[in-house]
């Protein structure tokens, strides 16, 4: 049971440098490190044609699709003082595992 749960650590670790190269290469900023704990939101302010063109690269590099629905959750939005929507909050652990659970429901279906 143990060298089953490494297995899963290691590979979540392996899709979490993917995820984040992918970040990295769309966001072509190396001013600030990325990690699982970061909000992409708050570092690069992020806006809604940012966030589909994340979206569109993710599904690319992984071969995945990534519904509107999933999109609108991986992204939290709010609303300024002005009643206008803005991306408040984009954490990478979310696209990881987001990732990872496509990942293993797409090798699931391959088998």
């Amino acid at each position: 049971m143990k060298s089953d749960d490494r297995k899963q650590r290691d590979n979540r670790e392996q899709i979490e440098k993917r995820v984040i190269g992918a970040i990295v290469s769309f966001i072509e900023d190396n001013s600030t490190p990325i990690n699982g704990q970061t909000d992409l939101a708050k570092i690069y302010d992020l806006d809604s044609f940012e966030s589909a063109g994340l979206i569109f690269g993710l599904e690319e590099k992984f071969n995945i699709s990534i519904s509107n629905e999933d999109a609108d959750k991986l992204f939290k939005t709010g609303t300024n003082g002005y009643g206008l929507p803005y991306i408040c909050s984009a954490p990478v652990s979310g696209f990881v595992d987001y990732v990872a659970s496509r990942l293993d429901i797409t090798s699931k279906l391959d088998n």
